[in-house]
């Protein structure tokens, strides 16, 4: 942030809901917005005149004091970033995003240090990437178990062709083929990031039809019940669609049989996607929500396995990796969602997404 007049300074600082300073070349605080006690708890003057350095968690210390005398000491360097924790009056510690500028040249005489609190975002970061571990560590397992039978099958492959039907054999090496892009697919499925995010206002409809499309739905029906545009990544939207429908087909069907006419009743998987708002069912939330919500017929999640089913390997089918849901939370997180399991008017699975910035 620019200022040109020691007048226009104190007119910003006066109503800023960030921390704004002015400290010397050492750092030392020479005067700061208000906004200080509502962000650290100090009083107007508590800091004045002591080194902001002295604030700045030990683990920080030394990469933010290098960043401030770059600043200081080369006119050609105009603003410096970083990110660090300091210490409030209660002796907790806060997460702050601080942009540094020289501003010796001006009436101001100092440097201004624009700051804003980021705890809440530091802990997402914090939770997202433990997310992260916990399903690439169970995916390489993966990967690792998949690709040694993979490589005997291809070996004796190559030496049973010049002894086989190799018409037969054509489909085995499809099929093998078929394994290493799920090996591929899975490992792509660790790639949920919450800085390198694209979003933008997309249309939770057409999203939901796409990835429906691209799965085998025959026995299954989608109903969106009201389209809402929502602020997301639309790959990692895609990616969460997608597990949570292939969720309900696999679960929802295993409970199913359907006549080759269709005609029965009721035999069919419905899948739901809607917008959310009023009261969430999640009993811990009191509030009005707003979001969307996913929904089926199926045989729904009980209440003492819906706090497991987001864990990476958790699974009630040997045969499934038990990574769809994990990778729900994950992308959930990324983007400061919050998702719950609930039970749909069916009596299926319900999950809700609330915290959703919607256009």
């Amino acid at each position: 942030m620019e200022f040109d007049t020691v007048e226009e300074y104190q007119t910003v600082v006066q109503c800023s809901a960030d921390l704004i300073a002015v400290a010397d070349e050492n750092g030392v605080f020479l005067h700061y917005s208000p906004s200080v006690t509502r962000i650290l708890g100090y009083e107007p003057d508590d800091l004045l005149g002591n080194s902001a350095f002295s604030y700045i968690h030990p683990h920080d210390r030394a990469e933010v004091y290098t960043l401030y005398r770059e600043m200081v000491e080369d006119p050609e360097i105009v603003t410096q970033r970083a990110e660090f924790r300091f210490r409030t009056a209660d002796d907790d510690w806060v997460w702050l995003e601080a942009h540094g500028s020289n501003r010796t040249e001006s009436p101001i005489d100092g440097y201004v240090i624009n700051a804003r609190e980021i705890t809440e975002r530091k802990e997402l970061e914090r939770e997202l990437q433990r997310e992260k571990q916990q399903v690439q560590q169970f995916v390489s397992i993966i990967a690792h178990d998949l690709r040694n039978p993979l490589t005997i099958a291809k070996e004796y492959l190559d030496t049973a062709r010049s002894n086989g039907a190799p018409s037969l054999l054509d489909v085995v090496d499809e099929e093998l083929e078929r394994m290493e892009r799920i090996v591929a697919n899975t490992l792509s499925t660790t790639q949920v990031d919450l800085v390198d995010q694209e979003t933008g206002f997309v249309s939770l409809a057409a999203v939901t039809e796409s990835v429906w499309e691209d799965l085998p739905t025959e026995l299954a029906e989608l109903t969106i019940a009201r389209d809402l545009q929502i602020r997301a990544d639309e790959q990692q939207l895609r990616l969460l669609f997608e597990n949570l429908f292939r969720n309900s087909l696999e679960h929802g069907s295993t409970h199913r049989v359907r006549s080759d006419d269709g005609s029965e009743g009721g035999q069919i998987v419905h899948v739901e996607v809607g917008s959310l708002t009023g009261p969430s069912t999640d009993d811990r939330d009191d509030g009005d929500v707003s979001g969307f919500y996913v929904t089926d017929d199926g045989p729904g999640i009980p209440k003492n396995r819906r706090e497991n089913v987001f864990e990476a390997g958790y699974t009630t089918d040997p045969e499934k990796t038990g990574l769809g849901l994990a990778i729900v939370r994950a992308v959930a997180i990324a983007h400061r969602w919050t998702c719950v399991v609930a039970e749909s008017d069916r009596e299926g699975a319900r999950f809700e997404f609330t915290g959703i910035e919607t256009a």
